[in-house]
């Protein structure tokens, strides 16, 4: 026993400076990277941040070794450490492969290897990784904090915002040399139009940011499809930790769960769906979309980047006129289209989707059922697919136009208009009527859960069979023979007017501060915006800054959701041990 104390007590104190030393080491390789990218240096000054990344790499990796020797059992620190030996065995690999044959170990020879791409990528990979570690093991503090589940969520996306205007206001993120090609006003609506998965630009993304600010654009979609909690609650999952009731509940109301217990699992679907969607969508968009002319590294960057966007019903393209140029491929439409409806219609939606497969490969005597909520989803997606589709095929003028591509036309923009801003024809030859159509499809959205925004394909569900009872003279709400509490009822009916009374205040103010811009594309552009769609009639880079500060506080509001912000400003919950008269209302 005396062993085992005196064990832990020289050890918990070298832990503590090891936690230290990596805290500190993460935030230097983090201002090493930002230099070396952001900025241009001369080539001994580049070689100089090469050699740093080698000794702060080796510095991590003597710490986690030596937080691996002092966790026991040592089998437990080998599983919480599987990712960086995974690194280490990668590093030492390419160590190997490109040494220099007969070469010592001279100054000069180390030099060398440290700005050679095949050495330094990889070591840049992984700080990447161990700084991001490190911040997602910070920010799980965040569950413990006497912040609600709402003010926690909102403040998170706020951090990646700001976070995104910094890293695109950097030099080399819009070809520049010493100083930035757009105002921070531009790479803040552009940060928040990627981390709010809208896609509406001010700024073309193919010209005016280099290959290093369409990587950071990327990644702020990556992030913001899901929310920096969610991929906390992966992070922590995959190296086995878990977490308090509350933090459960935190991941709850990011992923719109029904049921809290089943959150462990489904960040095991999210990680699965997510990536390999990303790398299937990957696969078939790079051969369609092969130029050439292009490296081969940028024909697999681009393609990455279109479905990474999809997947995140995000809309931006590397191509200033979005997919019309690939109208007439069907691989790229039906991808893209596939990609964005995966995405949308809710992680929870597809694991009980994966259960229900699952039991019929399974043959068991009593199949897995879906749920009341994937089973409204499923049913509202289709509906609005094929409305959307036959309502945009009739708007758009289709004369000499064959009908396999009138069809993958309005089947792509009907997609596309609920959650996502591709477009593959241009928004001026669609009728009036049906961009009207667009804007209703564009305020109803995805699913809960999802990658999308709107007030939710289940929300107006929910709002017709609720129309569908009192025209009946029932009392309660029933879909598919089931009775839904009156607190759902009345959360949809005020998510719905909150979504209502904030779309009717931007359009007075936008129309206040733009007086020079059409109506009608003011009232679509503001639409798009709270619904996450990222669709413009070509308005956008025109606005005010007035104007770009509306559309971005639409952006946001419609990502995280209005009654989020709702319950976040709202007090806490009051159950009341009394309850007044009744009295009556007349209505209508």
């Amino acid at each position: 026993m005396r062993l085992l104390q005196f064990h832990r007590g020289w050890k918990e104190p070298f832990l503590s400076l090891t936690h230290f030393l990596f805290n500190a080491a993460s935030i230097l390789a983090a201002i090493i990277l930002i230099l070396d990218y952001g900025f241009v240096f001369s080539p001994s000054v580049e070689a100089w941040f090469g050699w740093v990344e080698i000794e702060l790499a080796g510095l991590f990796i003597l710490l986690t070794l030596f937080e691996m020797g002092c966790t026991r059992p040592l089998s437990s620190g080998v599983r919480s450490h599987w990712i960086e030996l995974v690194f280490y065995g990668t590093l030492v690999g390419c160590w190997v492969l490109c040494w220099p044959q007969g070469a010592g170990w001279e100054w000069q020879t180390l030099l060398q290897m440290a700005v050679q791409p095949s050495i330094r990528y990889p070591i840049e990979v992984y700080l990447c990784y161990t700084i991001l570690a490190r911040f997602l093991q910070a920010a799980r503090h965040l569950f413990v904090v006497s912040l609600s589940p709402a003010a926690t969520v909102l403040l998170s996306f706020m951090f990646l915002i700001f976070t995104g205007s910094v890293a695109l206001s950097l030099p080399t993120a819009t070809h520049g040399t010493t100083e930035p090609q757009i105002s921070f006003l531009d790479a803040l609506f552009t940060s928040t139009s990627a981390v709010c998965v809208t896609g509406l630009i001010v700024v073309d993304t193919s010209t005016a940011f280099s290959r290093f600010g369409q990587t950071i654009i990327m990644m702020l979609i990556q992030f913001g499809a899901l929310g920096i909690m969610t991929y906390v609650g992966i992070f922590s999952f995959m190296l086995g930790k878990d977490y308090s009731l509350r933090g459960r509940s935190v991941l709850h109301d990011m992923i719109n769960t029904a049921e809290v217990h089943r959150v462990a699992y489904l960040m095991k679907i999210i990680l699965l769906t997510m990536f390999g969607s990303e790398l299937i969508g990957t696969f078939f968009l790079y051969f369609e979309l092969y130029d050439p002319t292009f490296t081969e590294l940028e024909n697999w960057f681009i393609a990455m980047f279109h479905s990474i966007s999809a997947f995140g019903n995000a809309g931006f393209s590397t191509y200033g006129n979005s997919m019309e140029s690939f109208v007439n491929s069907p691989i790229i439409i039906l991808t893209i289209s596939g990609l964005v409806i995966l995405g949308g219609i809710g992680f929870a939606v597809i694991y009980d989707m994966c259960l229900w497969f699952w039991s019929r490969i399974r043959l068991v005597k009593r199949p897995y059922r879906l749920s009341i909520h994937s089973r409204l989803v499923l049913w509202m997606t289709g509906f609005f697919i094929l409305i959307g589709m036959l309502m945009i095929c009739l708007a758009v003028d289709h004369d000499g136009v064959g009908w396999r591509q009138w069809a993958l036309t309005g089947l792509f923009q009907s997609v596309v208009s609920r959650t996502a801003g591709f477009n593959s024809i241009p928004l001026a030859a669609i009728a009036p009527w049906g961009l009207l159509v667009m804007m209703v499809l564009m305020f109803i959205g995805a699913a809960p859960g999802g990658t999308g925004g709107g007030i939710k394909v289940s929300t107006v569900g929910l709002l017709v069979y609720s129309c569908r009872s009192l025209m009946k003279g029932r009392n309660q709400v029933e879909i598919m023979r089931r009775t839904i509490p009156e607190q759902c009822v009345l959360t949809a009916f005020v998510l719905c007017g909150l979504a209502l009374a904030y779309l009717a205040l931007a359009i007075i103010v936008m129309v206040w501060v733009e007086p020079d811009l059409p109506f009608l594309e003011l009232v679509f552009e503001v639409v798009s915006a709270f619904g996450t769609v990222g669709l413009s009639m070509g308005i956008t880079p025109e606005l005010s800054p007035m104007g770009k500060i509306v559309i971005i506080i639409s952006m946001y509001l419609g990502r995280v959701g209005p009654l989020t912000v709702f319950l976040a400003m709202a007090r806490q919950r009051d159950d009341a041990l009394y309850r007044y008269p009744s009295g009556s209302i007349a209505v209508g």
